[in-house]
């Protein structure tokens, strides 16, 4: 519509275009947000490798592939980040609608036309998390709910089709890796980019974009941890911070924001 997509509008499409970046303080529910943060914390208690029982070089005695659900680990150099961070496995989404799951990735460089990215796919990643039998589940263990983590994952799936139909370009509609990142109190993350300047030809295989969406359970500002973006000159310089609040989201462009 002339307003633009049910998770972002227009004008803040043109914000993220023109700026590089742009402030969704909705992107999904408190609720869902504080389901994924329960998850995390109850998954990292158990965890071999970053649980407060794992000792030295734990990940080199998993069997290979790993089988642990959420992946845990140490990410390096850890002179750059303090955080412990899990990729998201696939089965976490075997409640996404198809039109979702099976998204096709679209040849680097190619135009999309216009009508591409088929507004039904957005509804129902929509509808999937958000009609009444999706909030009755937990997981196959009987332990924390997924639901949280699955509707988070197809907002993601649904925003970035609602950014590949703004632009109309393939490029964006490239895969999509999900990671979560735990930061304990004192740690944080070195100033960087999450890919390098490019020309816009899409050959080199880099992240386009980046969403950053928070789970923190009643963040206040007391508590620290807010994103701190450094602006372009062209734009004034300086920074701005961002508030993780439980539900809210940052998206940007990879290769220019630096945070």
């Amino acid at each position: 519509g002339e307003e633009g997509g049910a998770l972002i509008g227009r004008a803040e499409l043109r914000c993220l275009v023109t700026h590089g970046y742009v402030l969704l303080p909705h992107l999904c529910s408190p609720t869902h947000a504080a389901q994924v943060a329960r998850l995390a914390q109850a998954s990292i208690a158990t965890d071999p490798v970053v649980g407060p029982g794992a000792v030295p070089g734990a990940e080199a005695l998993l069997p290979v592939p790993d089988a642990r659900p959420l992946p845990w680990r140490w990410p390096a150099p850890r002179t750059a980040r303090g955080d412990c961070a899990a990729w998201v496995d696939k089965s976490f989404a075997h409640e996404l609608p198809p039109s979702l799951a099976a998204l096709a990735t679209a040849a680097a460089g190619e135009g999309m036309a216009e009508g591409m990215v088929e507004p039904a796919a957005v509804a129902d990643a929509l509808a999937a998390t958000t009609g009444p039998d999706a909030l009755a589940g937990a997981d196959e263990a009987g332990g924390p709910r997924t639901v949280g983590l699955q509707s988070l994952m197809a907002r993601f799936a649904a925003l970035q089709l609602e950014v590949c139909a703004y632009l109309s370009d393939g490029r964006a509609l490239g895969p999509r890796e999900l990671q979560l990142a735990c930061y304990e109190p004192g740690n944080g993350y070195q100033r960087h980019t999450d890919a390098l300047p490019v020309d816009g030809s899409g050959a080199d295989g880099q992240r386009c974009f980046t969403a950053i969406a928070y789970c923190n359970e009643g963040w206040v500002p007391a508590h620290g941890g807010q994103l701190r973006l450094t602006l372009p000159d062209d734009q004034g310089g300086g920074t701005l911070d961002v508030a993780p609040s439980a539900g809210a989201a940052v998206l940007f462009l990879s290769g220019c924001t630096q945070h």
